[in-house]
């Protein structure tokens, strides 16, 4: 992808766990627009995600990563996960932990998958309309340059790209990193 750098916005720290939001005005700015800046991340092949070490309680109103129409909420009420990709929203029952790699991926018109800890759902058969045309937020959603839902969360990890990413492959290597510098 091009563009790239990040704005921390409204107080987050970031220190040697990751960047920790605090639910209420914290979040970052990746200064990343699919649209714009993504290569491989298009309308119907496209993927993105976060790992997240904080855990919280379920809310409907806290939003981890995204846009409007490309979205992660970990963990909402009743334990589910709620993520859209591209305009397909799909929800992931028996999800209790806001704790793990999150990931939304779109493998074509209407194959929308949700993937957590490396493991994949899908497809939902939800079909692709626009790709997101602004840029990411962290800890929050970007709703027309406004952050709204913010969530708290410690993310250590965050990444935006083609739909091919997988999961699993992914998930193996982030917990060998993690292992291999002791966090």
């Amino acid at each position: 992808s091009t563009g790239g750098g990040f704005s921390l916005l409204g107080g987050p720290l970031a220190d040697v766990n990751g960047i920790t939001t605090d639910g209420s005005q914290s979040y970052l700015a990746m200064q990343w627009n699919p649209i714009a800046h993504g290569i491989k991340y298009t309308l119907d092949y496209a993927s993105f995600g976060y790992y997240n070490i904080l855990e919280r309680s379920a809310n409907n109103s806290k939003t981890d990563m995204g846009v409007q129409d490309a979205f992660i909420n970990s963990r909402i009420v009743g334990d589910y996960t709620q993520m859209a990709c591209n305009n397909g929203l799909s929800t992931v029952q028996s999800n209790t932990s806001a704790i793990g790699l999150f990931s939304a991926i779109r493998r074509g018109p209407s194959e929308f998958y949700t993937a957590i800890n490396g493991s994949e759902f899908g497809p939902d058969g939800t079909s692709s309309s626009a790709p997101a045309n602004q840029i990411m937020f962290l800890g929050a959603i970007n709703n027309a340059g406004v952050p709204v839902n913010h969530a708290d969360g410690t993310y250590q990890f965050v990444y935006a790209g083609s739909g091919s990413i997988d999961q699993s492959e992914i998930y193996a290597r982030l917990m060998a990193y993690k292992t291999s510098v002791g966090i």
